[in-house]
């Protein structure tokens, strides 16, 4: 398999856009990691596509999320089950 490594040079704008969308998804995975905690001690199972379809949600409810790609947010719901298989 053959795989590229490129270095990124972003203005200061880009960067504070990508650090801005980076702080968006750790608040996404901490609250998706504390619903699964929270159903955990209720006995609710919530799982993968439990949480991916809150995204749909999420995004309505909170302008600064609709800006962001849904395959970037469905990342973190997959990150989030991928930790806890």
């Amino acid at each position: 398999m053959l795989t590229y490594t490129f270095r990124l040079y972003p203005t200061k704008a880009q960067e504070a856009l990508l650090l801005d969308l980076l702080e968006k998804c750790r608040l996404l995975y901490n609250a998706a990691l504390q619903e699964r905690r929270d159903g955990y001690k209720k006995g609710i199972k919530v799982n993968h596509k439990t949480q991916e379809k809150a995204l749909t949600e999420i995004k309505n409810t909170n302008p600064e999320y609709s800006e962001i790609h849904t395959h970037i947010l469905q990342d973190v719901t997959t990150r989030i089950d991928r930790a806890f298989q």
